[in-house]
């Protein structure tokens, strides 16, 4: 009973975020219609000239006399949205952010069911909602992109700044997510957060006072750091769930961080809007500036929220286990050891790449791109562009789904498949996308591209949580990094100075993932196979994971935590093998199954 209502509770909470997209679509389309009507009406009234600044900003000069306030920016703020609609908006979108993130975290464990969550609902309760809540629009990495056309013209930033600051901000978190990983080995996911992320505050509020290209590029630089903070979410799950079920979990609280990029996407220029419709036309260049320090006093909220409410473990905090003695304080040497020396951390990473790190590289862009290529304002290219990051909400979390599902059927190497084919869907859509050249079909053609992005996300961290069980936070963080590496290659190749048009820079793009993924064909587990090869003979998940112990750590009792993950992983065989009779005793036995059966 208790699993069937899990299932529907699932199940209605797909069905909402499906129909909260459709709606939202809907009225983007009225919207759109309603701005294309209302510019043929304003060229017929309006009898002024348009005055081209050279950065396809326009003023529109309908009075040309003493009258100063007959400059108005080019935004149409006097039609659409108005004061209240801003703030109303704005406001309905921190407090549904804020509310549902939080409550997600209670909510999840029982959708999974209960006997799946290591006792854990409690560190979940706290720590996972609140840091969720701090992703979605807190994120510091994902504030410019929105206001990108204002912030240009302010500080004449040319193609190049652009895409340079645009590298900066992914660039930054790959070494920060990679310290980050091991910090959570060491010390525990909540302290690593929390710390990572009120480092980055006082970047946001600096943010501010940027007056230059190089200044902006720093801007995006620091605050990119923030971006690490996926590698502690993902850690906390992979902690907090049983192997099984890890894919969804995973995929629920990374696609709710990143549902951070579409609410930055829609809140910022609605934000800048209200701020602009108080002050003034003429504060357009400050108003931006005062925008930023409301998501920084959230951030700054929800850094001491993980800090107090959050807790490492379901059996309580690294630093008190440590200290009571029943957790061991690992050697730092041989983290790093075991991760770097697993090939399989660098292939999870290049997938990782070409699937995050592309959705980076698109959200830095997908404003600026709807903005100037088909004539949108301000306002509905954020809301286009918020789209792109609103599938987040369940795209990602499907993706850990289907990856469990696999497993459940197929094993690790349905993992492998499924995180291929979606993969390499995405790739698909992604040149479709960079070759239409009408509003509707490229909206249309760009949710499901995003979808299966983002499902390959979670579909990447339905894999990765089982490369290394004593290393697993630097593991995480070298895949999370391949993430943000990939963001930084896609941006300098393709949406870095005028090399490429944007919507060719998308098409070669999807060349790319569907190239790359073919890498994931190498990814091979000795006790479970890979996608082209089955498993070993005699194999078990015990001597997998028991590798990454030495003898006398083994004989002090330090494996035990690896063992215990492994019994729980002996899912990941397939379905064929999974049990067996032994015809040497005659028992059932879980193992590898033997050839003659």
């Amino acid at each position: 009973m208790g699993c069937r209502l899990n299932h529907r509770n699932s199940l209605f909470t797909f069905r909402f975020a499906v129909l909260s997209i459709f709606v939202i679509g809907l009225l983007l389309a009225s919207a759109i219609s309603a701005q294309e009507s209302g510019d043929d009406d304003q060229n017929e009234r309006v009898g002024g000239s348009v005055k081209d600044l050279g950065r396809r900003s326009k003023i529109v000069l309908e009075h040309l006399g003493k009258d100063a306030d007959s400059i108005h920016l080019g935004i149409n703020l006097d039609s659409g949205l108005g004061v209240f609609d801003a703030f109303f908006a704005s406001l309905c979108m921190i407090l549904v952010s804020e509310v549902l993130s939080t409550g997600l975290g209670r909510i999840v464990p029982n959708l999974i069911s209960r006997k799946h969550t290591n006792s854990a609902a409690t560190a979940k309760n706290s720590g996972r909602g609140r840091r969720n809540a701090r992703e979605n629009i807190y994120s510091p990495a994902k504030l410019a992109p929105p206001l990108l056309p204002i912030i240009r013209d302010n500080l004449n930033l040319t193609a190049s700044d652009i895409g340079n600051a645009g590298i900066a901000s992914v660039s930054g978190a790959i070494f920060a997510r990679l310290a980050l990983g091991f910090a959570c080995d060491m010390t525990g996911p909540r302290l690593a957060s929390a710390v990572t992320c009120l480092l980055t505050v006082p970047a946001v509020y600096l943010s501010a006072m940027a007056s230059t290209p190089v200044s902006y590029f720093l801007m995006r630089f620091f605050t990119g750091f923030s971006l690490a903070t996926f590698v502690s979410t993902q850690y906390w799950m992979s902690c907090m769930f049983s192997p099984r079920v890890v894919g969804i979990a995973n995929g629920q609280s990374g696609g709710w961080g990143n549902l951070g990029g579409g609410v930055a996407n829609l809140v910022m220029p609605l934000l800048y809007s209200l701020i602009l419709k108080c002050t003034g036309p003429e504060t357009a260049f400050t108003a931006w500036r005062i925008a930023f320090f409301i998501p920084a006093f959230f951030q700054m909220f929800s850094t001491f929220a993980v800090m107090l409410l959050g807790q490492d473990l379901p059996d309580g905090n690294f630093l008190r286990l440590q200290k009571s003695g029943e957790m061991h304080k690992d050697n730092a040497k041989k983290v790093i050891y075991h991760a770097v020396t697993n090939y399989r951390s660098y292939i999870t990473a290049i997938g990782y790449g070409f699937c995050f790190g592309v959705e980076l590289a698109v959200t830095n862009v997908i404003v600026f791109y709807f903005y100037d290529r088909f004539n949108l304002n301000l306002n509905l290219a954020g809301i286009v562009g918020a789209l792109f990051g609103l599938v987040n909400i369940f795209s990602r979390s499907c993706g850990g789904l289907f990856s469990d599902f696999m497993a459940k059927k197929y094993g690790m190497r349905g993992r492998l498949w499924g995180w291929w084919g979606v993969q390499t869907l995405s790739g698909v859509m992604c040149i479709i996308m960079g070759r239409l050249d009408t509003l509707s079909g490229t909206i249309a053609v760009m949710l499901i591209f995003c979808f299966l992005v983002q499902a390959s996300e979670g579909l990447t961290f339905g894999v990765v949580p089982f490369v290394s069980r004593r290393s697993l936070g630097l593991v995480s963080g070298i895949s999370g990094a391949g993430g943000n590496a990939g963001a930084v290659i896609c941006q300098a190749i393709f949406f870095r100075g005028s090399q490429f048009k944007i919507e060719d820079g998308i098409t070669y793009m999807g060349i790319i993932i569907i190239v790359t993924t073919l890498s994931l064909a190498s990814i091979y587990f000795p006790q479970w196979g890979g996608m082209l090869v089955g498993p070993k003979k005699g194999v078990t998940e015990e001597d997998y994971y028991m590798k990454e112990w030495d003898a006398d750590e083994q004989a002090k009792g330090l494996h035990k935590v690896s063992m215990k993950f492994a019994e729980g992983s002996r899912n990941e065989r397939s379905s064929t093998a999974k049990h067996y009779v032994s015809e040497e005793d005659g028992s059932t036995r879980r193992g590898t199954r033997p050839a003659n059966v």
